[in-house]
């Protein structure tokens, strides 16, 4: 385990260092984990919203041709 807290800590050491050098490192990091973050909400919304919209679309296709039977109405 120690080679495996050696290696973060320079992994991190490494980052921190290239940041104080250069400032628009650290900013670039922090637009690519907006970008992260979006790119979970996205996925997340997708998965969770969208099998609801196609539920709701289906039952509503399905009400709509029980009243076209009940009413004779043409498709």
């Amino acid at each position: 385990m120690n080679l495996y807290y050696s290696a973060t800590l320079c992994v991190f050491a490494f980052i921190a260092a290239i940041i104080l050098i250069d400032p628009n490192v650290g900013v670039y990091l922090n637009l690519q984990l907006m970008n992260l973050w979006v790119q979970i909400k996205r996925q997340w919304y997708l998965i969770t919203i969208g099998t609801t919209v196609k539920y709701q679309n289906w039952k509503l296709r399905r009400e709509l041709n029980k009243m076209r039977k009940d009413y004779d109405m043409p498709e």
